[in-house]
C-alpha cells in the first residue's frame, strides 16, 4: 500500500484505501464530506478529510440561507419611525398645557398629531410609491421645508414629476 493511500470511515465501517484523487472525487460528488474521518495505515487516530486535502483544491461552497435576506429598512419604514419619533416628542413637549390633562384631549391631541403627520409625509410617500430616482433628497426636503407651504407644495410637485425618459 502506498503512503498517500487512506482508509475513510463510512457509517462506522472502515472503507478503502483510496488515493487522494479518489478523495477529492468522493467530496465532488458528495459521496463524504470534509468532516468525514480517514486515517493512513498505522495511524492511531482518525482525522478529518479536509486536513488532508488542501482548501485551495476544493470548489468553494455556496452559502445556504434557512429564510428571506433581510432588508435594510425602506423609506417608508423611516417616514413612519420619524413620524413616531416627532409625535411623542410634541406630546412630551406639551403634556403640561391644561387642555390635554384628561383622556378624551389626549387622545383627540395624538390623534390630530399622527394625521397632521401622515399629511405632512405625503410627498415623501408618494416619491417612496412612484419609486424616483430622487427619493432620498425628496425625503430631506419634505422633512425639513414641509411645514412651510412652500416646500411641502415643491416636494410634494417634484415626486408626482415623471423623472424617467419615456420609451416612445
Amino acid at each position: 500500500m502506498s503512503a498517500e493511500e487512506y482508509y475513510l470511515l463510512i457509517d462506522g465501517e472502515s472503507a478503502g484505501p483510496f488515493s487522494k484523487a479518489q478523495i477529492r472525487q468522493m467530496l465532488e460528488s458528495k459521496e463524504i464530506t470534509r468532516s468525514t474521518s480517514c486515517a493512513r495505515e498505522g495511524d492511531t487516530a482518525w482525522v478529518p478529510v479536509g486536513v488532508i486535502i488542501p482548501l485551495e483544491a476544493r470548489e468553494p461552497e455556496v452559502a445556504t440561507s434557512s429564510g428571506p435576506v433581510p432588508q435594510p429598512p425602506n423609506g417608508l419604514a423611516v417616514i413612519l419611525f420619524l413620524c413616531l419619533l416627532f409625535g411623542m416628542v410634541t406630546i412630551a413637549a406639551s403634556w403640561d398645557a391644561p387642555k390635554y390633562r384628561d383622556a378624551f384631549g389626549l387622545a383627540l391631541y395624538v390623534a390630530c398629531s399622527l394625521v397632521g403627520l401622515v399629511i405632512y409625509f405625503i410627498p415623501s410617500w408618494v416619491a417612496i410609491r412612484r419609486d424616483h430616482r430622487n427619493v432620498k433628497s425628496i425625503i430631506v426636503l419634505d422633512l425639513f421645508l414641509g411645514w412651510t407651504l412652500v416646500g411641502w407644495v415643491l416636494a410634494l410637485v417634484w415626486a408626482l414629476y415623471e423623472d424617467r425618459p419615456s420609451t416612445s
